[in-house]
């Protein structure tokens, strides 16, 4: 990166923003706050907007807020259009995805679909390929036509709010075509945090959250139109899953107030996978090249089967294309455990839970460990919970939660990509069905693609297309993951 830059947004982004570009390259940061004005972050003078809105023309202008809409806005109905927006997870990936294509030699790119992003990818194209690779920028509603027309080499997802759906329409009318599609926005891991423990006072801020204060916050950060848009194309032509977990045993030692199936509330009747079941669900995965997520836990934590580590290792010998991942509560998680299992994974995620948000013994000696292997950091993740806090509903199951709103409108993406399959083989609903409460198939007799292409997820999906008001088990669901 070059040039000299003026950040909007003297926050978390920010601050992130500072080290990617360069101190160097930072003059000063903007802000709409006005009791920032005149301090520093990080040594940096903080001017407010209203004070430097004539200069910011004179200047490479970097968005660095989470409200990047909100101050594009802003900015365009001030004449200022020479702004790009730097986001801490999907700008490591454009710049991830442009060294794919610089590999590739790619020469004819489009951008399809234009939000206040677009200028953002167009530029980092430019930067990194130069300007003659970008052949176009394509509104979402004028369709495709010109991909095929011009020999396309390569198109990019541009508009953010409705990326999963548009990645999805590429792929269905793009099936058999040699084009690379490519989605900056898809997230590809659950924490893409540069530090190895979370920071405590996103805890801290949860735990706080009354039930009231989480419905509040939640309404305003619904993300109806992605989920929609992306269902109304998805039942067009369901694709394949492209996340599986696999519970090898119903049981969980945490007492989480949130968890329909803490170690006081479990009512479902203990089971262990059988190894001859597991071996046919990785065979058939290894059959179908399966390269999308693989979990060996759902609604259990993962170190009470003492056959983990061993299956992991199965499970990445046959899939070696698959994003492996683990979530755990860390308790039963040796450094010797760790140091075994780590390998296997491209990430694990230890949900530290302790009611003063302090780390574990065990969850320290694997920082410091980590902190000797660096290379290990890009893998884990610390996150300081609470077994107190206010999460979602679970598709109503929560036993702490008892204010349920419905969301009858929206739909959801998860029949359309997760296939979660319980120690006996059956498969649920969804990650949210912890109780086993929906049976959409039994992997014991049925292969997985018959089972994820078959009747009972396909009225689910159909009955989605009217909004999750329409499903029993979905009603009270307060779940909004685009990933």
């Amino acid at each position: 990166m070059s040039g000299l830059k003026v950040l909007f947004g003297a926050g978390d982004y920010g601050k992130k923003a500072l080290k990617y570009y360069g101190e160097e390259n930072i003059v000063f940061f903007v802000d709409n706050d006005s009791s920032k004005s005149g301090k520093t972050l990080l040594g940096k003078a903080i001017k407010h907007f209203d004070a430097v809105r004539k200069a910011l023309n004179d200047y490479d202008l970097v968005i660095t807020s989470s409200f990047y809409k909100e101050i594009s806005r802003q900015l365009i109905e001030n004449n200022i259009t020479n702004f790009h927006i730097y986001h801490p997870i999907y700008t490591k990936q454009m710049d991830q995805y442009c060294a794919i294509l610089e590999r590739k030699q790619v020469k004819s790119i489009y951008v399809y679909g234009k939000d206040y992003f677009s200028n953002t990818i167009v530029g980092t194209i430019y930067q990194r390929l130069g300007e003659n690779c970008v052949k176009g920028i394509v509104e979402a509603d004028d369709g495709i036509v010109s991909f095929f027309k011009d020999n396309a080499d390569c198109v990019i997802v541009g508009d953010c709010e409705l990326a999963i759906a548009l990645e999805q329409r590429l792929r269905r009318l793009m099936d058999g075509r040699n084009i690379l599609i490519i989605n900056p926005f898809k997230q590809l891991a659950y924490y893409d945090y540069e530090e190895l423990v979370y920071p405590t006072q996103i805890a801290d801020k949860n735990e706080g959250w009354d039930e009231e204060h989480w419905n509040t916050i939640l309404e305003k950060n619904l993300y109806r139109n992605s989920i929609n848009a992306y269902v109304e194309e998805a039942i067009k032509k369901v694709p394949l899953f492209e996340h599986i977990e696999i519970e090898t045993i119903n049981r969980c030692n945490g007492i989480c107030e949130f968890c329909p199936v803490n170690a006081y509330d479990d009512s479902r009747t203990k089971k262990e996978m059988e190894e001859g079941l597991f071996h046919k669900i990785i065979h058939e995965l290894q059959e179908m090249d399966y390269h999308g997520r693989l979990a060996l836990f759902s609604n259990n934590e993962p170190f009470l089967d003492k056959r983990i580590i061993e299956w992991n290792k199965y499970a990445r010998v046959h899939l070696p294309n698959a994003r492996m991942h683990l979530f755990t509560n860390g308790t039963l998680l040796s450094l010797e455990k760790f140091i075994e299992i780590i390998p296997l994974l491209d990430e694990l995620i230890i949900d530290n839970y302790t009611k003063d948000l302090h780390l574990l013994k065990n969850c320290e000696d694997i920082v410091d460990y980590c902190e000797k292997h660096a290379e290990l950091k890009s893998k884990v993740t610390i996150v300081p919970r609470s077994p107190e806090e206010i999460r979602t509903t679970r598709g109503g199951d929560a036993p702490n939660r008892k204010d349920k709103k419905s969301f009858a409108d929206i739909g959801c993406i998860y029949p359309f990509q997760q296939l979660i399959i319980r120690p006996d083989g059956k498969v649920s609903l969804c990650c949210n069905d912890a109780l086993g409460r929906s049976t959409m198939g039994d992997v014991n007799e049925e292969t997985l693609k018959d089972i994820w292409f078959g009747d009972r997820f396909q009225k689910i999906r159909e009955q989605l297309l009217k909004g999750r008001g329409t499903v029993d088990h979905c009603v009270y669901c307060d779940t909004f993951n685009l990933f």
